[in-house]
């Protein structure tokens, strides 16, 4: 059975599958319900500066302490609502390695745990990376794969969801519940499915 065949037979585990990206209001929100700070009111002039609108912006004094009452209203609101289920979407291009012939496998690590991401003032970390090794093909595939892609570069999408935030470095430590990877840098020939 072909890499393709392989791909249609497993489908996509994202398919239809809601995601987020990794943008910098997104990221913050996870870190601040993560981190579950006792005093919301000392994260406002960070989030007026980069995620509130530009109204929220007061131009006097006067306007300041009822603006920053509605901002710390929304803040609170918006991070009560996150649902930290939902995984978040991750897009790289990254490269395989030498063809094993015992494992009839390329050697593929995506990610490892030293990757960090970062989005805004919040970085991201794996905990699982481990988890995820190995780009399986037959040996005549790989060897057709190599010849057409030499530079040994594939897409990939990864989906993850928050675990857990370490307070005071704005950094998130997260899980990955699955990988596509795919021939193309547009994503529209999926070669694997990671789970």
């Amino acid at each position: 059975m072909n890499c393709a065949a392989i791909a249609a037979a497993i489908g996509s585990t994202f398919a239809g599958a809601e995601a987020r990206d990794f943008s910098a209001p997104e990221a913050y929100l996870a870190y601040l319900k993560l981190a579950q700070p006792a005093d919301l009111s000392t994260y406002i002039p960070e989030y007026r500066l980069h995620f509130a609108p530009p109204s929220s912006r007061t131009s006097n004094e006067f306007d300041s302490e009822s603006e920053e009452k509605r901002l710390l209203t929304t803040l609170k609101r918006n991070v009560s609502s996150f649902d930290l289920n939902e995984p978040f979407e991750l897009q790289l291009s990254v490269q395989f390695g030498e063809y094993n012939f015992e494992k009839k496998a390329f050697n593929f690590h995506p990610l490892s745990a030293s990757n960090v991401f970062a989005s805004g003032r919040i970085s991201l970390v794996f905990l699982n990376t481990r988890q995820f090794d190995g780009l399986p093909m037959d040996e005549s595939q790989a060897r057709a794969f190599v010849q057409r892609n030499p530079s040994r570069t594939v897409a990939a999408t990864v989906r993850f969801v928050p675990k857990e935030a370490i307070e005071d470095t704005n950094r998130i430590k997260a899980s990955i519940v699955g990988i596509e990877v795919f021939s193309d840098s547009r994503r529209q020939n999926l070669i694997y499915v990671m789970k």
